[in-house]
């Protein structure tokens, strides 16, 4: 019963925090942008994976890269291209598509509809 009433209490909350809220989708791209690529290196790590390289190489080149990224202030994903470990397993195609915001994204609308159901 007291996590029922905690957890009723948390989502009345949250609902009222959230109520005005107005995105930017636009300052929203931007920040992802910002990240440079960081937030796709699971995505980029995982296709490396699919393609055929062993984890712990994949998660070597992913890391070096991420490092790269950083310290060049160029996006994970271009870094990631100029690896020929990267690009011998990988197409050009495949690693535009780990790094694809739209494949992230797709369930948004659904969790702001559920919270917009709350009330």
């Amino acid at each position: 019963p007291d996590t029922a009433t905690l957890a009723c209490y948390m989502v009345k909350r949250l609902t009222r925090l959230v109520a005005n809220w107005e995105v930017d989708a636009t300052r929203m791209t931007e920040n992802l942008e910002a990240t440079r690529g960081a937030i796709f290196s699971q995505s980029a790590l995982l296709a490396l994976v699919e393609a055929g390289m062993s984890r712990d190489a994949a998660y070597r080149a992913v890391q070096e890269a991420s490092r790269t990224s950083h310290e060049s202030h160029t996006h994970l994903r271009d870094v990631l291209a100029t690896m020929p470990a990267v690009s011998s397993v990988l197409s050009a195609a495949r690693l535009e598509a780990a790094f694809d915001t739209s494949r992230v994204l797709r369930h948004a609308g659904r969790a702001v509809d559920a919270l917009s159901e709350l009330d």
